[in-house]
């Protein structure tokens, strides 16, 4: 078990969790946002085509611009901690100030 599922009390415990910890949480998100972005791209794209009245457009175009834009944004909000663990942010060290 994890220190910080320890030092959740159990009285504070929902009667249903989640199946993955509390640490992998920020790195799941960055995950279900990636899957996200990529679907919207494809539908989006073939959505056009099928608005527009052309071809259906190949797939794998509507998959390299939504992956891109994928990788883009979940690699902005990584590079600002967004994606890690809540705990190891500036705010919550312990300040050096004595």
């Amino acid at each position: 078990m994890s220190q910080l599922d320890e030092a959740v009390p159990q009285a504070a415990v929902p009667s249903w969790r989640l199946p993955i910890s509390y640490e992998r949480a920020g790195y799941a998100l960055g995950g279900v946002e990636f899957l996200v972005i990529l679907a919207t791209g494809v539908l989006f794209y073939q959505g056009y085509h099928l608005v527009k009245g052309d071809y259906p457009g190949f797939m794998r175009d509507g998959l390299a611009v939504g992956s891109l834009v994928a990788v883009l944004y979940c690699a902005v909000l990584s590079s600002q901690g967004f994606y890690g663990l809540a705990m190891s942010r500036s705010f919550c060290t312990p300040s050096s100030s004595v």
